[in-house]
């Protein structure tokens, strides 16, 4: 009876040690085997399933054979069908700085850079921006919306003045951002659309919703005061008590 009880600990220690953690070893490779499997699975499903517009593609495959890969004016005006194509990567195209610049001149916003839509419609007033003239001007819905080319882009010439605007729709409610750029001036540029109910942008408008907001701001300040003032007074009488 003494031989056993001697050995009994000894095998438990024996079995924990080398056993016990090989048992869980084995076990936390097959979770995490398992894990890695079930996420390659959701991964390859979620690519899929997801089909990327054909103005979003890679630039080589975006670009058709007549599209130039770096900014050439020349080649433009000599291009008839340039302002037909698509192509949202020339937001990015830059024209070499002219010597005894530091840097181009800024592409300016005219008008409202931040603007009201309501669901379903076109803006009220066109997107407008100033570049230099004759140069070309492409726009980029980043969010959602269309231009009137029926795409998320468009490349608009820039008349005598250097002025480049194009129509924007907008589909249901929320925000949306459109850039602007042109390859000889800095950008791009940001316009701000906030898409809302009729009721909402009438209230805007109308000074309405200004004057509910002050006045809800106004009812908060007094209520906050009231209680302050009612703290102060449970504090004073908690001090009279003692």
């Amino acid at each position: 009876m003494i031989r056993i009880s001697y050995l009994k600990p000894l095998f438990k220690v024996f079995w924990f040690r080398y056993v016990g953690w090989g048992s869980l070893f084995l076990a936390a490779l097959s979770i995490i085997g398992l894990a890695w499997w079930q996420l390659n699975i959701a991964g390859h499903e979620q690519g899929s399933s997801i089909k990327r517009p054909s103005s979003l593609l890679t630039p080589a495959a975006a670009r058709s054979a007549n599209e130039p890969t770096t900014y050439d004016l020349s080649l433009i005006n000599a291009d008839p069908a340039y302002y037909q194509r698509v192509d949202p990567l020339r937001l990015y195209q830059m024209a070499p700085i002219p010597i005894g610049q530091k840097r181009h001149e800024e592409l300016r916003i005219l008008g409202e850079g931040y603007r009201l839509a309501l669901p379903q419609s076109w803006l009220e007033q066109p997107l407008v921006v100033l570049a230099k003239p004759g140069r070309p001007v492409t726009f980029v819905a980043l969010d959602s919306g269309k231009f009137a080319n029926d795409d998320i882009s468009i490349t608009i010439k820039a008349d005598g003045s250097g002025l480049a605007s194009t129509s924007f729709f907008v589909t249901n409610e929320g925000r949306y951002r459109v850039l602007a750029g042109s390859p000889e001036n800095a950008g791009p540029a940001t316009f701000y659309v906030h898409c809302i109910s009729q009721t909402m942008r009438d209230e805007l408008r109308s000074g309405r919703y200004a004057e509910r907001y002050l006045a809800e701001v106004t009812a908060n300040r007094k209520r906050q005061a009231a209680a302050a003032a009612e703290l102060v007074q449970r504090i004073r009488q908690r001090r009279a008590i003692k």
